[in-house]
């Protein structure tokens, strides 16, 4: 892991495709900033620097059979990792060494959750992703593969978004959670129920690291 001081504070969001992600990065991102923390970077992986927008490129490639290749699983591990130092090393770090709150949509337990499900292993996936930082709180968003399908009405499916590959990623994200103490909510709920839970989630972590006061009254 690269050395990081002890300032700022790094949120992940994690999940299967469609379990929101993006939006509850964008929407606690907000919160936070009308509370009165100022210093707050929203992001998000694959990043939309050069390997980023390549691995988003392959995604559209899409095919059940390339999702369960083990040569592309190599690759596709590969090319996050690259992408995962270069956002460490270009953006999350600085902001937490200026005491900044990153929020983030998805992170190294993302690689490591759809990378096994692909068939690589957890150490090799642990040895490519050494040179990050490690998230201050993980919150992982659990819904069923099939709402979180519905959710997303493509016209043109990507990679991973198919019931049983989703299946087992959110199996094996809920046992991770289980091992590494990651909070796991319910997003398979109305959004406003969601956003209060990881409201209190987020507030109760900044207090006892941070000593941040958030004026929960301005929600």
């Amino acid at each position: 892991m690269m050395a990081r001081k002890n300032r700022g504070f790094f949120i992940v969001f994690e999940g299967i495709d469609g379990s929101g992600t993006s939006t509850h990065t964008r929407k606690v991102s907000t919160w936070l900033r009308n509370s009165g923390a100022e210093e707050v970077v929203q992001t998000s992986e694959p990043t939309k620097g050069k390997i980023g927008r390549l691995i988003k490129e392959r995604l559209k490639e899409g095919g059940e059979e390339r999702g369960n290749n083990i040569e592309e699983a190599v690759i596709d591990a590969l090319l996050f990792a690259a992408d995962r130092v270069e956002h460490v090393k270009k953006e999350i770090l600085p902001a937490l060494n200026e005491g900044k709150i990153v929020v983030c949509s998805r992170y190294v337990e993302s690689s490591i959750v759809y990378q096994t499900t692909q068939g690589l292993d957890t150490n090799f996936m642990e040895k490519i992703n050494k040179y990050t930082v490690n998230p201050d709180l993980v919150i992982i968003l659990d819904i069923p593969p099939e709402i979180a399908l519905k959710r997303a009405k493509r016209k043109r499916w990507e990679k991973f978004e198919n019931k049983l590959f989703l299946t087992k990623v959110r199996e094996l994200y809920k046992k991770r959670a289980k091992e590494k103490g990651y909070t796991l909510i319910n997003s398979n709920r109305n959004i406003k129920e969601v956003e209060k839970d990881i409201q209190k989630i987020v507030l109760k972590h900044l207090k006892e690291t941070l000593k941040i006061q958030i004026e929960t009254e301005k929600q």
